[in-house]
């Protein structure tokens, strides 16, 4: 990874999201792919990123879940739950308060990859 490029680690259970995701970003980001919470916590072991961003709903270990214990591993990088589901019972735990939340472009008007750009600007300060 060269210093000027933002390193995202993205998390779904779905292999075609993942494939999307590093195909759409890999010119403009150093991307790294995980297909479960469990394996990306392992990644994260040996790799320092800027931005991790995962699905919400997988199986064994929520977005959620995975997102808190990394937050509490790995403090520095700025984390984005994906989802396309209202999921509400996020929105009474603490973990709304720290995350920035993008939901099918509804929770911001801007591009993910704007709001990707912000995030990693944020962890680097």
């Amino acid at each position: 990874m060269t210093e000027r490029m933002i390193r995202v680690l993205f998390v779904d259970d779905e292999e075609n999201n993942l494939k999307a995701f590093r195909s759409t970003f890999r010119r403009e980001m150093d991307v790294l792919i995980a297909n479960s919470g469990e394996e990306a916590l392992r990644i994260l072991e040996r790799e320092s990123v800027h931005v991790i961003i995962s699905d919400q709903r997988m199986p064994v270990m929520s977005g959620s879940e995975f997102l808190h214990i990394a937050r509490q591993r790995f403090p520095k990088a700025i984390r984005m739950l994906l989802t396309g589901f209202a999921d509400l019972e996020l929105r009474d735990g603490e973990l709304w308060n720290q995350m920035t939340f993008c939901h099918a472009d509804t929770v911001t008007d801007q591009p993910i990859e704007v709001s990707i750009s912000d995030a990693a600007t944020q962890a680097i300060l």
